[in-house]
């Protein structure tokens, strides 16, 4: 019976690699699968790299999918077992980036903010935000407060546009430090770096051999966003002293 079960999920195989359309399909996404991977090595614009690399991860859950529901069982209900496995089997890649993709583009934006309150619009920092958001042409996005002491900031972009400042950045930065801070967050928007981040993290859990390629992305991007808050600052005193003060705070707590 085992060698009736194998048999039969080879036959659905076979009758797979028969289908001219099905089996062009299964050859050409996996092409546009390489060929994508090979853009996604040479892009540098983190926009669209972010696109290219979703467009991947796409591409190579297509042919799995289209074999795994290409499978069928015959009038012998004992072979279902085998379809069944190996349909499911085909389906792990798939299935399990359809959920870690919900779980870091809902779920986790929304633990991260569940600490978090609205900032007041009057709020002179809300204000800048607004201001600078709109010399940058993107949507002004939620400023939220986290009720952490030490000096924390981070943007956010999968359910909306969010700069997340915790109590210790209000606290014991100045006022043009505060205003560094944001820009820096905004610019990351701007890009959206941090759809970046989530996909390169995606990309790397996926494609295991893809992940040491995205350090140089992520530490350019950071530099590039400390250089724009310098740009419009007319100086990178503020952005300075703003990092010595999140780093005296990080190695105090250590």
């Amino acid at each position: 019976m085992d060698n009736l079960m194998v048999e039969h999920v080879l036959d659905g195989v076979s009758a797979f690699v028969a289908d001219p359309l099905k089996l062009g399909l299964f050859i050409s996404s996996i092409m546009v699968a390489l060929l994508l991977y090979s853009a996604v090595r040479k892009e540098a614009n983190l926009r669209r790299k972010s696109l290219l690399m979703f467009l991947n991860l796409l591409a190579v859950a297509f042919p799995l999918t289209l074999l795994a529901l290409s499978l069928s069982c015959s009038a012998i209900h004992s072979l279902e077992c085998a379809v069944t496995i190996s349909q499911t089997f085909l389906l792990v890649f798939p299935v399990s980036l359809v959920l870690a993709f919900t779980f870091y583009y809902l779920l986790i934006p929304t633990l991260r903010t569940l600490n978090c309150a609205p900032i007041d619009r009057a709020n002179p920092l809300a204000a800048f935000v607004r201001a600078e958001a709109a010399k940058l042409g993107i949507p002004a996005p939620r400023l939220m407060v986290l009720q952490v002491h030490a000096p924390v900031a981070y943007s956010m972009t999968a359910v909306s546009p969010t700069i997340v400042v915790s109590v210790g950045v209000l606290e014991l930065l100045t006022r043009k430090e505060q205003e560094a801070v944001a820009l820096h967050e905004l610019y990351h928007l701007s890009c959206k770096s941090p759809s970046f981040k989530v996909l390169s993290v995606l990309y790397g859990l996926f494609l295991p051999f893809s992940r040491p390629s995205f350090f140089n992305d992520l530490s350019g991007d950071e530099l590039a966003a400390d250089g724009y808050a310098d740009r419009v600052q007319g100086t990178g005193r503020f952005v300075a002293s703003a990092k010595a003060k999140f780093s005296a705070a990080a190695k105090f707590k250590a």
